[in-house]
């Protein structure tokens, strides 16, 4: 397929940057798969440019290296289209790599969605397993400075997964600092009711 989609062209033609555009657009017309093999091919390209000596740094002077962004795109996107057994192992690279020492350190929330997929499937296995998947992903999120749940939606998702497999007090525990958003939308808050209303 990627000799397809760059049209017969080497993925060393391109830029990791011109690769990651590629993918961002098959993205936009709701192509993910077409989009995952673009950003894995980026993550490789970035990686290869990384070790050729690529100078861009951050503003603490480490040299950035954008595989690992381009790997957890790639990730999200064979989620999407399907293809769980190929995202799964690009989520469980990307939370065990050092994101602070590839400069990455304006992108900590997305080890936070990576985290949030391996949750979901541990999720699957009954509540032990969400349990322990949950609190390793919090415990990993602290240590390198990021949140987790990070995002509303995976809050609220967490939250729901808790409460089915029967902790009420993590479900409340998740949901709390959603309580206190200020100011708070009315999804937020309709929410929230109807939240409330199913607790048991």
């Amino acid at each position: 397929m990627l000799n397809e989609l760059l049209k017969g062209k080497s993925p060393r033609d391109f830029s990791a940057y011109d690769l990651a555009s590629k993918a961002h657009f098959r993205s936009s017309r709701k192509q993910p798969l077409e989009a995952a093999v673009l950003f894995d091919a980026a993550a490789v390209r970035a990686q290869e440019e990384f070790d050729a000596g690529s100078e861009k740094r951050n503003e603490a002077g480490v040299r950035i290296n954008q595989s690992l962004n381009h790997r957890a795109r790639a990730g999200f996107a064979f989620y999407k289209a399907g293809e769980v057994a190929r995202a799964l192992p690009m989520f469980e690279v990307c939370v065990a790599a050092d994101w602070l020492a590839a400069g990455l350190n304006h992108d900590l929330h997305t080890v936070a969605m990576c985290w949030a997929y391996l949750v979901r499937e541990r999720a699957r296995e009954g509540r032990e397993a969400f349990e322990a998947a949950f609190a390793e992903a919090v415990a990993a999120c602290h240590t390198v400075g990021a949140e987790f749940p990070w995002a509303h939606p995976t809050r609220k998702e967490m939250a729901e997964l808790a409460r089915t497999h029967g902790n009420e007090a993590l479900a409340q525990a998740i949901v709390a600092p959603l309580r206190t958003t200020r100011p708070m939308k009315r999804d937020l808050r309709t929410w929230l009711k109807d939240f409330d209303a199913d607790a048991p």
